[in-house]
């Protein structure tokens, strides 16, 4: 029998023992202080003593922190005991570890980049799925785990190697700015360039800025018909809605009718106003705002960011259009500069992704400790300590004492609450270790305890024949978005290769969950058909909703911020817009880790009353997030990328507690694959059909009947939870 541990975390409240008994603020404070020194000092040893993420690592990271010249002598200036600085220790190490495996990961981004071509660096499809797969094989190379090659942690890695480069190069661009601008054959020329495309381009602009204006119209008008925290008569455009629909009302329906008619006639007046209008004297006042538009900054997010960032439109008049224009040629005339000085400064791109290479620590900001968090993994009873009290039989718990001490000759007594939450994880077998002190926002503290219990699962090499088990019990979990999960569990049988193999076409049981299965509780969800509708709470339409409100005060807040930065009132709207907004993204966020509470929670439950031995799920680490346009708006502001790994990695939690083995498997042709004869067939939204044998089902069902059977996928994580 080979043996292994489970972990469990709980979190319970604490109540000072005595009225006397007060931790105060200032040890948070205090111990951030002893954090980030420690931060400072160990941040200079080199990388082999961060290699392991494992307690006894942090000891000796400890040890050898103590023992460098100044550290001891600071370190008495805080207040905090000795013992104290060794709980310090573990939020050191595994932040300092984390920042060299960034900074080797940023180096690695800097050699593909220089290897390649700048041409990626700078194009508008930032990052490629080229320079993706360069860095993903980079990263196995270099040994680390399946955790580092999801593609938005490369995309971010990426990312922020981009932005190094672009503020290290913003310093060395004020001197090519300067000598462009100092030039007047080269300015005389980009006037000339400015003035003709006016005269060539006109009309495309005028279509375009008629083109913006229907959309803001339009995009006003549904917010009016929805009554959407809308007041009319405050928006810049409600006069001329007015105007335009009349005596109709104001509905999308009169709106479409009038649209065409609407924009013909604008166009036109706009077009003989234009005559009137002197184009080169407009040419000449973007060259006269060149100065002050063609900062270091400025052209180094140019070059960066190609695209131009959208105006914003006040009005439908000419002077409207003559500053959408006045914009549109600066753009221009930012496009031509950035080209010309692009050759003259792709040596100091050289020269820094290079630096980077070698040296990517010394641009990297140092990490920084601010959290109200004291962990006691590595503490040896003197900081903390536990202190149970039972009954005269022993057998029931009367009190958990709680005892600290981060001062010389302080020591301070906490009582546990729900004791009862504690005596059922001592009754389940599990052992209380050390855990983490926090404070609370209100102000009171809580402590995450971890609790282990010794698992045991048979091992195949010491088994003897005739023990050996020869039929299991699989379950395949597709996650979608439509339906949240589809579950499938079936009898198979595991071939010489490691691959399985379904017995039987069909499968044993078959569970989908959706927003209906969430209503009940988790161990009975599945046991009937009867679900009272009127209970179900809509949160998908809820977390649309909630992400329709946050995109219209981002639009509000990007208007205070950019039209009048400098009037008050409109900074007071500006904070209050920001604070809601942030509110608004926080019900998102906890309705995200709610909702993959919820479904991880029922497959495991689902998985424990039929005893399922291995639980196999998509490997999902190399998906991106799709686009409005192409998959909707729906499933575009659900952010599915991250959603489902968050599920995963709470299937994952769960799983291991309840000894069930967890496999990651391909996602190639999961949807695509036939589950009853193994060809390619055709999947029509929600159905599957199969040309082939006529075979035709659910499509989530059918890839969680292929999720039993698929191969590994190379990062797998395999046997997790025996």
């Amino acid at each position: 029998m080979a043996a292994g541990e489970q972990i469990v975390s709980r979190i319970f409240g604490l109540t000072p023992f005595s009225r006397d008994t007060v931790l105060p603020v200032e040890i948070f404070r205090k111990f951030s202080s002893a954090v980030n020194l420690m931060i400072r000092y160990g941040i200079r040893l080199e990388n082999s003593v961060f290699k392991h993420d494992q307690l006894i690592s942090v000891k000796r990271f400890y040890d050898k922190v103590r023992n460098l010249p100044g550290f001891n002598k600071k370190s008495k200036s805080i207040g905090l005991r000795e013992r104290a600085y060794r709980c310090a220790a573990e939020f050191s190490y595994f932040s300092i570890r984390e920042h060299k495996i960034r900074a080797s990961f940023i180096s690695a981004c800097s050699m593909i980049i220089k290897d390649a071509s700048f041409s990626y660096l700078f194009g508008d499809k930032f990052p490629t799925n080229y320079l993706l797969e360069k860095l993903r094989s980079k990263i196995k190379d270099l040994g680390y785990g399946y955790q580092y090659q999801s593609r938005v942690y490369l995309e971010n890695i990426l990312k922020h190697t981009r932005n190094i480069l672009k503020q290290k190069l913003t310093i060395k661009l004020g001197k090519p700015i300067k000598t462009y601008l100092d030039d007047k054959y080269k300015i005389n020329r980009l006037s000339s360039h400015l003035t003709e495309d006016v005269h060539l381009n006109l009309p495309v602009y005028l279509a375009g800025f008629c083109d913006k204006l229907k959309r803001l119209i339009s995009n006003r008008i549904k917010s009016i018909c929805k009554e959407i925290g809308v007041s009319f008569g405050k928006n810049a455009f409600d006069p001329l809605i007015l105007d335009i629909l009349g005596e109709n009302g104001i509905s999308k329906k009169s709106w479409l009718k009038k649209r065409k008619k609407w924009l013909e006639k604008t166009e036109t007046t706009l077009k003989h106003q234009l005559q009137d209008v002197f184009l080169p004297q407009i040419v000449q006042n973007v060259i006269l705002q060149l100065p002050e538009k063609f900062t270091p900054l400025h052209i180094a997010n140019r070059l960066f960011r190609p695209k131009q960032e959208p105006k914003y439109i006040s009005g439908w008049d000419i002077e409207s259009f003559l500053k959408y224009l006045q914009n549109k040629l600066v753009f221009k005339a930012e496009k031509m500069v950035t080209t010309e000085i692009l050759p003259e400064i792709l040596p100091s791109v050289g020269s820094l992704l290079e630096i980077l290479e070698n040296q990517p620590e010394k641009w990297l900001k140092r990490p920084v400790f601010k959290k109200h968090t004291i962990p006691f993994g590595i503490d040896d009873g003197q900081v903390f300590s536990l202190e149970i009290k039972c009954d005269k039989d022993a057998k029931n718990i009367k009190g958990v004492i709680v005892n600290l001490s981060f001062s010389p000759r302080v020591h301070l007594k906490y009582s546990l609450n729900t004791v009862d939450r504690f005596q059922t994880m001592l009754n389940s077998g599990y052992t209380a270790c050390r855990g983490t002190l926090s404070r609370k926002m209100g102000g009171g503290l809580h402590l995450s305890v971890p609790f282990k219990k010794k698992t045991y699962d048979e091992n195949p090499e010491i088994r003897s024949e005739s023990d050996e088990k020869t039929v299991y019990s699989i379950c395949g979990v597709d996650l979608g978005i439509k339906t949240l999960a589809v579950s499938s569990i079936s009898d198979c049988t595991r071939n010489k290769g490691g691959t399985w193999k379904r017995i039987g076409t069909a499968d044993n049981f078959r569970y989908f969950i959706d927003q209906a299965q969430l209503s009940g509780t988790r161990e009975s969800w599945f046991h009937t058909d009867l679900i009272n509708r009127s209970n179900i709470f809509n949160f998908k339409r809820r977390l649309v909703n909630l992400w329709q409100h946050s995109r219209r005060l981002q639009q509000k807040l990007r208007k205070y911020r950019n039209i009048l930065p400098k009037v008050y009132s409109h900074k007071v709207k500006y904070a209050r817009l920001r604070r809601e907004w942030k509110r608004t993204w926080n019900k998102i966020r906890n309705m995200h880790i709610e909702m993959a509470n919820q479904v991880a929670t029922r497959i495991v439950a689902l998985c424990r009353y039929y005893k399922v031995d291995y639980l196999r799920l998509e490997d999902l680490s190399w998906s991106k997030h799709s686009s409005k346009s192409s998959v909707g708006y729906f499933l575009a502001t659900w952010q599915i990328h991250w959603f489902f790994s968050r599920i995963q990695g709470r299937i994952m939690s769960v799983a291991a507690r309840n000894n069930i083995k967890i496999e990651m498997v391909k996602a190639k042709g999961t949807s695509q694959r036939c589950s009853h004869c193994g060809k390619t067939g055709k999947r029509t939204g929600k159905q599957f059909t199969c040309p082939h044998c006529g075979f035709s089902c659910d499509s989530d069902l059918n890839a969680a009947r292929n999720i039993t059977t698929a191969q590994l996928s190379c990062g797998a994580i395999g046997a997790t939870g025996g």
